[in-house]
């Protein structure tokens, strides 16, 4: 038990010092709400671009 844990914990730090660090801050936020307009903006631009093919 304690290597697995040992072993554990330095996969999730690189994991979180490499690609947590990006795509958390812009998915946690969009997620919460925070960010909204951005998605609303993305699905209109989605949208608009369907519409006009």
């Amino acid at each position: 038990e304690g290597a697995q844990a040992a072993q554990a914990a330095p996969v999730q730090e690189g994991a979180q010092e490499e690609g947590a660090q990006q795509p958390t801050p812009a998915t946690a936020p969009t997620q919460g709400g925070v960010n909204s307009p951005v998605n609303v903006t993305t699905t209109v631009d989605a949208n608009t671009s369907l519409a006009k093919n």
